[in-house]
């Protein structure tokens, strides 16, 4: 008789969430593939399409190196057939100037490689106010 009541009380819990009337969120017509709103894919080969198998950055992070300045750690994977060559590209932004920074990297097929990018940003002027972008370009 328990389980009955128990049912029953679980049944309307679950079902008074379903009848309540909530605005939708969203967009009515999410944007298409076409659409000048929806961004290109970004994994790859960096050409757009992201079922296209290439180099990509799988994670990075940031320190200080030698003489204070800002060095960025990335790891780039390779999920191509092939043994594949780009370049690593970061563009680290302080609160007074922007710097640009790369560094040539060949990555075996579905294989890791860490590389480190060195600037000539200050670390400390990068962490007080600072925005940073890395990017893996093939050759």
């Amino acid at each position: 008789m328990r389980r009955r009541a128990l049912l029953a009380s679980v049944a309307m819990a679950v079902s008074a969430g379903c009848t309540s009337e909530y605005a939708p969120s969203g967009p009515r017509t999410p944007p298409g593939a076409d659409d000048a709103r929806s961004e290109p894919g970004t994994g790859g080969s960096g050409d757009g399409d992201e079922d296209t198998p290439g180099l990509f950055i799988l994670e990075w992070d940031f320190f200080e190196g030698e003489a204070g300045k800002l060095v960025v750690e990335a790891v780039v994977g390779n999920d191509a057939e092939t043994e594949l060559s780009g370049t690593v590209v970061v563009v680290a932004t302080g609160p007074d100037r922007s710097v640009e920074a790369t560094e040539d990297v060949t990555v075996a097929p579905d294989e890791t490689t860490d590389v480190n990018v060195r600037t000539d940003l200050e670390h400390e002027a990068f962490v007080r106010d600072g925005e940073l972008s890395v990017d893996v370009e093939s050759n």
